[in-house]
């Protein structure tokens, strides 16, 4: 579950608060979707690994975390309507059950990134910001000293990540404010264990010779209990420069101190053609409650992708936190010069349903005499190519098709001679995503995957 605050579009003139608000959530999504989560509406079977939730559009006392194993908070601006932005009571309190829900069987997991939660409730509510983040007010409250610039230096791993430097920065989004990183002092409420997950590669108050201890130089609180984890960011989701790395830095410390942040977590989904048929093999790096995996198939044709059905059943393991090998399912009822899309659908034993990427499968056979090469360069930012041959004269249309299936551009239809050809991309049209070269040549069909990247 992700909680966030005034889902809307915003632009260049938006105020402050809501311009944070939503490019803090669009980041943090964008993370997700680099660990293989996604939330999409648009498929013929919607695809939503992930809730989020808009508190501020709900009456405040229907709110109940408690149903879900993880919680990440999203907020705004450090102000709102020039006065310091603050949680209301209902959140605070809802936090607290959250956390209160958690079992020694179902831990239960809060993460918030916010540069000014500390700095902004230590005044008014200082014995809830003990309670929860495990904190206190520092002074100076930023460790390029109050309202300071953090944009372009780094925060160093300690529990999380050990060593490893993490850059921070500022968007591009024109008139958002700039990185003023939260400092803070640990002050453990009595329960579990506080560590101190990131500290400040930089602090204003270093010397040439005598650095600031690293109890004050905090920028991430991580916090294990028998019930719960939580784990407490200084810096807002937008301003961390590599988003899936801090996710990844987060998840491994959660599952390290006995928890899950999904209940399956999915490590390769694999489709892969041998002959006329297609060999399906996947793994989990950890099952909490899984009841069984189903692999759906759909064909690709011109007109788009065709509704999944299922083709495969395969019992879970139901609980393991350690890797678990499924598979090759054998797919036999596939046909050459024909294209496929395969996915997994994961079921737990509370109904929850997650969903695989979707793996594209080419059944070439003997189709020799037609010839696609890969796109280059790949990923793509600004123009592309790739070559194709035909042995022989041949009907044939290139289109380029998005992971939903749509047709999005036609580089070339009608009659072409024997030869070698290139083609050229431009990705002037294209927005960031994965899509599909697809040549299509009476009964044949050759497909080449690419990726686009602004």
């Amino acid at each position: 579950m992700v909680s966030a605050e005034d889902i809307m579009p915003v632009t260049s003139t938006s105020p402050i608060s809501n311009i944070a608000a939503n490019v803090n959530l669009d980041t943090l999504v964008k993370g997700f979707e680099y660990l293989g989560w996604r939330v999409n509406l648009d498929l013929e079977q919607p695809r939503i690994d992930i809730d989020i939730f808009d508190r501020n559009k709900w009456e405040p006392r229907s709110i109940d975390y408690t149903i879900y194993r993880s919680l990440f908070w999203v907020d705004g601006h450090d102000t709102k309507a020039g006065v310091p932005s603050l949680l209301r009571r209902v959140d605070r309190e809802s936090i607290v059950s959250f956390l209160d829900a958690g079992t020694v069987e179902e831990k239960k997991n809060f993460v918030i990134a916010s540069q000014e939660m500390v700095r902004n409730e230590s005044v008014a509510n200082a014995a809830w910001v003990k309670l929860v983040l495990n904190a206190k007010a520092a002074t100076p409250s930023n460790p390029a000293n109050d309202n300071g610039d953090y944009n372009g230096l780094y925060v160093k791993g300690v529990k999380l990540a050990v060593n490893q430097l993490f850059q921070i920065k500022s968007t591009s989004f024109l008139n958002d404010d700039y990185p003023k990183a939260g400092l803070f002092d640990r002050d453990n409420a009595g329960f579990g264990v506080t560590n101190i997950g990131f500290k400040y590669d930089y602090h204003y108050q270093d010397g040439p010779f005598l650095k600031v201890k690293d109890e004050k130089r905090i920028a991430t609180l991580t916090t294990a209990t028998i019930p719960y984890n939580v784990v407490y960011l200084g810096i807002d989701w937008r301003h961390w420069a590599d988003i899936q790395k801090v996710l990844r830095a987060i998840i491994d410390y959660i599952e390290d101190e006995g928890s899950v942040v999904v209940p399956v977590e999915l490590l390769s989904f694999e489709a892969t053609p041998a002959g006329k048929r297609v060999d399906l093999s996947w793994s989990t790096a950890s099952e909490i409650n899984s009841s069984y995996f189903e692999v759906q198939r759909a064909e690709v044709s011109t007109a788009g992708i065709s509704e999944f059905t299922s083709i495969a059943n395969e019992k879970a393991n139901g609980s393991s936190s350690s890797v678990a090998y499924y598979g090759p399912i054998v797919d036999n009822n596939v046909n050459y010069g024909n294209v496929y899309a395969y996915k997994l659908k994961m079921v737990d034993k509370d109904g929850t349903v997650g969903y695989s990427e979707t793996k594209f499968v080419s059944i070439n056979g003997n189709n020799a005499n037609i010839n696609l090469t890969e796109v280059s360069p790949n990923p793509v930012s600004n123009n592309a190519s790739f070559e194709y041959s035909l042995s022989n004269a041949s009907n044939i249309k290139i289109s380029i098709f998005d992971m939903n299936g749509k047709e999005v551009a036609v580089l070339f239809e009608g009659t072409q001679t024997a030869g070698s050809f290139n083609m050229n991309i431009n990705s002037a049209n294209l927005t960031s995503g994965a899509y599909h070269v697809i040549l299509n040549s009476d009964d044949v069909l050759l497909m080449k995957k690419f990726t686009v990247v602004k």
